[in-house]
């Protein structure tokens, strides 16, 4: 899932693209915040493998300390990106690794 976290239009569109050209499948999801400094990744999969979330720390341009750890064996996501004014929208496709 992808959220926006800023008042910052088109942040999620442009993230969910960015993540769906490396490969990964993706939902938008509307927020109730739009007052995030910075985005982070939450990682609701039950293993918590960095193997897994590390790819998409990479693909997003984001550092292992946006990573923050939630179990939710109800969720129908493996993993909530969401959105802060720190999001970097543009990149180079040629540089990422997954």
């Amino acid at each position: 899932d992808v959220m926006n976290g800023t008042t910052i239009p088109g942040y999620e569109t442009l993230a969910a693209t960015r993540l769906n050209y490396a490969g990964y499948e993706t939902q938008i999801i509307p927020s109730e915040r739009q007052d995030y400094a910075y985005s982070v990744l939450i990682d609701k999969t039950a293993v918590q493998d960095r193997n897994f979330s590390s790819p998409i720390l990479n693909v997003m341009g984001m550092l292992p300390g946006s990573l923050i750890s939630s179990p939710d064996p109800n969720s129908a996501s493996h993993y909530l990106l969401i959105l802060g004014y720190d999001y970097q929208p543009c990149f180079s496709p040629e540089q990422m690794t997954e």
